[in-house]
């Protein structure tokens, strides 16, 4: 495991609960990422949730940067790639009123 290797090398300098706290940590994208904090207040975990909209603006996961740009190449502006990738409407995004069935607000 890379975390007994970093206590090994003295990279890490944990033990114990909090080395199994730090192995707990997870990974669960696009919905999640959890990160592991070690601060003068204390230490834990904290899970950062972001709205697929902006997921799709701060990844760059290799193969989600190849979609993104391939979309590009299509024509399709930055605004419309991201908004294709992430399935939000560019009309929210851009504050367009949004017209209902019928081609009425």
């Amino acid at each position: 495991m890379p975390y007994e290797r970093a206590v090994e090398n003295k990279i890490l300098d944990y033990s114990g609960f909090v080395l199994d706290l730090l192995k707990s940590v997870r990974n669960n994208k696009p919905f999640y990422s959890e990160v592991f904090i070690d601060s003068p207040l204390g230490l834990g975990i904290a899970r950062l949730v972001v709205d697929p909209f902006s997921y799709w603006i701060n990844t760059s996961a290799p193969q989600e940067v190849a979609a993104f740009e391939s979309r590009l190449k299509m024509g399709r502006s930055p605004l419309e790639a991201i908004c294709d990738l992430s399935g939000v409407d560019a009309q929210e995004i851009v504050g367009l009123p949004v017209q209902q069935q019928g081609g009425r607000r």
